[in-house]
């Protein structure tokens, strides 16, 4: 079987020949190098892509005799179908690293056969800005709000280390390896999962959290609590009258081929990213409503109503997802959690 084939098998053989383009300095069709940080926010389906234009490049590349030759070392039977027949040819689809037959060709163009994601739909899941999260060394970030280095706004980059003395933060930015030095305040978590999901809406909300954690790293996780959508929470633990948990499916929120999904835009989700760090309650922080963080995110029963609404557009202005008070934003999401907040 052709090498070539072999590395479009599974991820793993992807990822080694990935690793083997990086090595040889491969650019991206938009001319920028390519690393492994890009190839870790794509899906499958678009790293298979991305390494058959390569194998399609390098099959243009080859003389009609060096052609002859890949197609000796290919496995003499259709790779679709199984079948031997006189008219096989190496196949684009898997960038001419195996043979197919005219037949399974014929149903591809005519639509018989349906290439790899046809029936599914893109979800494209980011970090809630509104939600705290803990820095840390090696957490990617994007800068805003950048005024001696507005250039930079916008850009990504990775923490590197805290320096006590002038409370700001070493980043070494993406584009350019440059280090700076950055306030807290002037960068937020930024990493983007593209996903592809089946289009019907069937997967459960708490399947896609974990399939989000295993991308984001060990650090820093999807909270358990919620995924958001154009500002609407898409609860991933939902309670039954007798208090037994159950995990929702996408499509219950509107996520499925009834909804209006055309637009890639409305196929974006916002997840709740925390610390791994937890509490004694074992909960993570910004969930326990015992814990030091809420309580101090907690407005005082004390406070009078038109005091809690003064400084809730002193703390996060007019205009923000929540009505305001009597619920503190950071705390919203402890109270559809189920949990009492002191």
């Amino acid at each position: 079987m052709s090498v070539y084939y072999k590395i479009l098998t599974n991820a793993s053989t992807m990822r080694l020949g990935a690793e083997k383009m990086v090595q040889s300095n491969i650019e991206t069709t938009e001319g920028s190098p390519f690393t492994m940080q890009m190839w870790d926010t794509w899906d499958e389906e678009e790293q298979r892509n991305f390494l058959i234009a390569f194998f399609i490049q390098r099959w243009d590349s080859l003389s009609a005799t060096e052609k002859q030759a890949e197609i000796l070392k290919m496995p003499q039977e259709c790779y679709r179908c199984g079948v031997t027949t006189p008219h096989m040819t190496p196949c684009a689809g898997v960038g001419y690293s195996a043979l197919t037959c005219s037949d399974c060709a014929l149903k591809v163009v005519t639509g018989e056969i349906r290439p790899p994601g046809h029936d599914t739909m893109a979800i494209l899941v980011r970090p809630h800005n509104h939600w705290g999260w803990d820095p840390g060394e090696g957490a990617p970030v994007r800068f805003h709000s950048l005024q001696g280095r507005a250039d930079l706004n916008g850009k990504t980059g990775k923490l590197l280390n805290y320096f006590e003395a002038n409370e700001r933060w070493g980043v070494r930015v993406d584009a350019t390896s440059e280090c700076i030095k950055v306030k807290s305040a002037n960068f937020t978590y930024h990493a983007e999962i593209k996903l592809k999901l089946p289009s019907d809406g069937s997967t459960r909300t708490r399947d896609l959290v974990e399939e989000v954690r295993g991308k984001v790293g060990t650090r820093y996780v999807p909270s358990q609590i919620s995924l958001w959508r154009e500002g609407v929470r898409l609860e991933v633990d939902a309670f039954d009258a007798a208090g037994v948990v159950y995990s929702t499916r996408l499509r219950d929120h509107g996520l499925g081929p009834e909804d209006d999904l055309r637009d890639a835009s409305s196929r974006t989700l916002e997840m709740l990213i925390s610390p791994l760090e937890k509490t004694a309650n074992g909960l993570p922080q910004e969930l326990d409503p015992d814990s030091e963080y809420s309580q101090r995110r907690t407005w005082p029963s004390t406070m009078a109503y038109e005091e809690k609404v003064r400084r809730h557009v002193e703390m996060f202005g007019e205009d923000n997802r929540y009505a305001g008070p009597p619920y503190h934003p950071d705390v919203t999401p402890v109270q559809s959690f189920g949990l009492p907040v002191s």
